[in-house]
């Protein structure tokens, strides 16, 4: 009897320990910041991972940049190399309406059009909504913010 009372507290403290250690990961890998970009007068919604890279963005907001429309399919800033931490580096095909961070040049990068193409970037986040304001649009000043809700 005094060996299964044992055995049923450690399974509980056991189980409690793995609940919570699993209820912590899946929290973290789930958040977002929600940030408005603004161009043109257009305010445009997005949510970008918590990684180092994003997080570093977030420190320089609020800030209004001008955007050069590059390639027909896409927005960039040269923030300058090194201007963001190297973490998560990816080479798949991108998303269109992916925010990115170039590391070659330290370009932040609205991609609004797809190519198909496949190169290194650290995926900082996804636009949720329209962004046809960019569209053939040429160079532009785009404001960067934290949401307010």
């Amino acid at each position: 009897m005094k060996y299964t009372a044992v055995f049923l507290a450690s399974f509980f403290v056991l189980s409690a320990a793995v609940f919570f250690c699993l209820a912590d990961t899946a929290g973290a890998e789930g958040k977002k910041i929600k940030i408005n970009i603004t161009a043109k007068g257009v305010t445009m919604t997005a949510l970008l991972d918590d990684n180092p890279a994003a997080r570093t963005l977030v420190k320089k907001f609020p800030m209004t940049v001008n955007m050069q429309d590059l390639y027909d399919r896409e927005m960039c800033f040269r923030m300058g190399k090194g201007a963001l931490p190297k973490s998560e580096e990816r080479s798949d095909r991108y998303e269109v309406g992916d925010i990115i961070y170039w590391p070659p040049m330290g370009s932040l990068v609205i991609l609004y059009a797809q190519n198909r193409e496949e190169f290194d970037r650290i995926h900082l986040g996804h636009i949720t909504g329209s962004f046809d304001v960019f569209k053939n649009a040429g160079d532009m000043d785009v404001t960067w913010q934290l949401a307010k809700d």
